[in-house]
């Protein structure tokens, strides 16, 4: 199944690359599902990918039980502050895509 997630993955790398985006966050469970394969409901809780052709990271509560993410992860908890732990590994220097849906 890791075949399916990547080919999805490299899909909208593409697409990207078309627009002229190198990087792009996604918070939408659904579409964190659609490209990872973790099925989270995060609630109020930040869950979020963040998608490059250099290797993608996915932003995880440790309340979620994700036992073998697909990609590198990055753990937090409710007190951390999660949007800066996503701004310190995106590149300021380039555009950056924000889907939420």
């Amino acid at each position: 199944m890791e075949e399916v997630w990547k080919a999805r993955r490299e899909r909208v790398l593409g697409a990207m690359e078309a627009q002229g985006l190198e990087q792009m966050i996604v918070s939408d469970p659904k579409s964190v599902w659609y490209l990872t394969g973790v099925d989270v409901e995060p609630y109020e809780r930040l869950f979020a990918l963040y998608l490059r052709k250099e290797g993608s990271v996915l932003f995880l509560n440790r309340l979620f039980h994700v036992p073998n993410p697909p990609c590198e992860a990055v753990w937090m908890t409710d007190t951390d502050d999660g949007v800066g732990m996503i701004a310190a590994r995106v590149d300021k220097t380039k555009p950056l895509g924000i889907d939420k849906e």
